[in-house]
Formats: C-alpha cells, sequence, structure tokens
C-alpha cells in the first residue's frame, strides 16, 4: 500500500489491538512484525476507541457498572460481572452491553424505556464498550487482583438489541473474529 502497510501487517496490528489489547502502541506493533515507520504512522493518525468511561460504581454483588460516552456525545450503561464458575472456581468476567441509548419500547419494568430512544449504536460503539471493560479487567489484573479473563458478552444492557439488529450482528462478528477479541461464539 501506499503507507508500506501490507496485509500480514494489518493482522498483526489486528491482533495486537483486539485480541492481545495492547491497543495502538508503536513498539508493541514492531513487535508484530509492522515496521517501525508504518506502526509509528498508524499510532500518531488513529485512535483505538473513540468512547470513554465517565462514571464507574461498584456494586455490592461485586459488579461495575460504567457509564460511558461514545464519541457520539450519547451515553450508555454498561455493567462488568466478575463471577465465579461452579464447575471450576476459576474467576471470569460477563459484560452487559447496550446496542442503543435509550429505548423505544417503554416496558413498565425498565427504566431505559422512560428515556425514549436517543440513538441506535453502531457496531463499533457496542464493540468498544467490550473493549472499554476488557481495559478495566486488566488495570484490575495490573494492581494485583486475582485474573479473571472476559469470557461472556450479554446484550441486556439499554435498548433491544433485536431493534438494532444489524449493528448486533456485525457487532457479534468483530467479536467472536479469530483476528478481533477470539470471544467464543457459543459464549
Amino acid at each position: 500500500t501506499a503507507h508500506g502497510l501490507q496485509p500480514m501487517h494489518l493482522r498483526a496490528v489486528y491482533r495486537s489491538v483486539f485480541r492481545d489489547g495492547v491497543g495502538l502502541d508503536p513498539s508493541a506493533l514492531s513487535r508484530a512484525g509492522v515496521p517501525a515507520r508504518v506502526a509509528a504512522e498508524l499510532c500518531a493518525r488513529f485512535v483505538a476507541c473513540g468512547s470513554r468511561v465517565v462514571e464507574s460504581r461498584e456494586s455490592a454483588g461485586g459488579g461495575r457498572k460504567l457509564l460511558v460516552e461514545l464519541g457520539s456525545g450519547a451515553r450508555v450503561e454498561t455493567v462488568l460481572i466478575r463471577h465465579e464458575r461452579a464447575s471450576t472456581g476459576r474467576a471470569r468476567h460477563t459484560v452487559c452491553v447496550s446496542s442503543q441509548a435509550g429505548c423505544s419500547r417503554r416496558c413498565s419494568f425498565c427504566a431505559t424505556g422512560t428515556m425514549g430512544l436517543q440513538a441506535q449504536l453502531s457496531a463499533a460503539e457496542i464493540v468498544e464498550q467490550v473493549w472499554l471493560a476488557r481495559e478495566l479487567i486488566a488495570a484490575d489484573d495490573a494492581v494485583g487482583a486475582e485474573a479473571a479473563p472476559l469470557r461472556n458478552v450479554v446484550f441486556m444492557g439499554m435498548g433491544e438489541p433485536l431493534d438494532n439488529l444489524d449493528a448486533v450482528l456485525r457487532a457479534l462478528r468483530a467479536l467472536s473474529h479469530m483476528n478481533l477479541f477470539a470471544l467464543s461464539p457459543r459464549q
């Protein structure tokens, strides 16, 4: 290509950024086989995640509720749940993501329904919620918390996933792609 990025380099970038969770770091990309000049240019020109956590609250049951501001300015809730697997006793994480900001369904039992539909999330905005949850898990691991990988993604946050099915399916493909997040499609 014009910038010296070959298909094999692109696969290395995907694996490093998404599957390995390194982010856009020139030295990590160089170690993954991307030429140093190309790695530096990529990192200078692109942002890996346009969303950010603006509030994080711990729950009594061990979960963490995140208020995520998307690149568009819309805000959604994402919940990170740590739990022990009964069969093995090992800890793992589940992330509960939103597929919409607000919801048009107006279900009487759901506070999100009182907001009305504010926005349909893109596949990238859905994937970024998982990205941010994984970053929080990595930060916990770095301060000595017991390692507990992200294993499950559920669409039980804000919105009705079936009302934004195209974006949800694209997000699921990205989350389960072997060169991206490599999450099991069955979990």
